[in-house]
């Protein structure tokens, strides 16, 4: 039997990928195959995970990636451009060849797409609002919000569409409204997780780190159905 389209080897960005959980979901995703980027904020770890990756996977290499940095996030967004357009001349060259692989690949190009489009209009305020700030015009506490906003997009909600993109092996991905607050956890479903997550009696870490949100049984339900969604509730303890 042929391998399904989710078991051929693939391409995977893995963000955070130089330690860790993203150091070992490096190594499995080498291991069956796939071209995998490893990203991370400190270059020399990434290039380390690399070297050992080699030894597993056809095609492994390391990006330094810092969603803090103003720069990175235009680099980042014109390679995201790039793989867009690398996309759409994939499916025109070969739709009338293979009209099943090409149906197939459609699936991943518009989830590429959607990701692609909403960085690059965040990107694009970040960048606008950078060379306000540099003139010292406008509202600066402003300007600030929008660059914050675009480094959280790239750091979390980025993550968690390229997360539910290639891990389709893991049937679901949580968003948290524990330590996002419940508006980016609302957000977050729509950007592949599809759990929001349960009420805690107790909660030590993200309070620790000054992060405290609060919520009733009832109102995880509501903020699920607010966006068009259908919430449900495990039988699980």
């Amino acid at each position: 039997m042929p391998p399904t389209f989710a078991e051929q080897p693939r391409g995977a960005l893995v963000v955070g990928g130089a330690k860790g959980i993203g150091r070992a979901i490096a190594h499995a995703l080498a291991a069956r195959g796939d071209d995998v980027v490893v990203a991370d904020v400190v270059g020399t770890a990434a290039a380390a995970c690399v070297r050992e990756l080699r030894a597993e996977g056809p095609s492994v290499r390391s990006v330094e990636r810092d969603v803090t940095d103003v720069a990175r996030v235009r680099a980042t967004l014109a390679a995201g451009a790039e793989a867009v357009g690398e996309a759409v001349d994939w499916l025109l060259a070969n739709f009338g060849k293979d009209v099943r692989a090409a149906s197939a690949g459609a699936v991943p190009f518009l989830k590429l797409m959607g990701v692609v489009a909403g960085g690059w209009q965040m990107a694009r305020a970040a960048l606008v609002a950078e060379q306000r700030l540099a003139a010292g015009a406008g509202d600066k506490p402003f300007y600030e919000a929008k660059i914050a906003t675009a480094r959280f997009f790239g750091d979390y909600l980025l993550t968690q569409a390229v997360s539910r993109i290639y891990l389709d092996n893991l049937p679901h991905i949580g968003s948290s409204w524990v330590t996002q607050g419940k508006k980016i956890g609302q957000v977050a479903l729509g950007f592949g997780a599809d759990d929001l997550g349960s009420v805690m009696i107790e909660e030590n870490v993200g309070s620790a780190a000054g992060t405290t949100n609060r919520t009733s049984a009832a109102e995880p339900g509501h903020l699920i159905r607010s966006i068009g969604k259908i919430p449900g509730q495990p039988d699980t303890p």
